[in-house]
């Protein structure tokens, strides 16, 4: 299990702003991968009016040409990309957890920094957030 709190500059995840969360292909999931959104004031899941706070593998996200999974977490589906979105609540401050069902490494240090051999840099820290209209 993965947490990401800040974004890559540090600042807090916040409702109103739009991030993009880059997962690396092959995470080293047999069963699979999810994503979910607490709220940062109790760790409750985030009443964001979605069915579930979560996406992951079963939903089928749809993946880059190199095989990453780029989900967008924002007020707002971006254009196109509802089926990698999950919905964040203005006003409100959350987190996210990164979950491996199953995972095919024990080894935490290696999840958390990509040294696993059948993965990538496992890093699900969200981008600065975007500016204007998320492509």
């Amino acid at each position: 299990m993965t947490k990401v709190c800040q974004d890559s500059v540090g600042s807090p995840l916040v409702g109103e702003k739009n991030y993009k969360l880059n997962l690396p292909p092959n995470i080293p999931a047999e069963n699979f991968w999810s994503v979910t959104l607490y709220e940062a004031e109790n760790a409750s899941g985030l009443a964001n009016g979605q069915p579930f706070p979560s996406l992951g593998s079963r939903d089928k996200p749809a993946q880059n040409a190199d095989g990453s999974t780029d989900l967008y977490l924002g007020p707002k589906a971006p254009d196109g990309k509802a089926g990698n979105w999950l919905a964040t609540v203005p006003g409100r401050g959350y987190l996210a957890i990164l979950r491996l069902y199953s995972p095919t490494t024990s080894n935490r240090q290696e999840l958390e920094t990509g040294r696993h051999r059948k993965s990538s840099v496992i890093s699900v820290r969200a981008s600065v957030p975007i500016k204007g209209r998320m492509k």
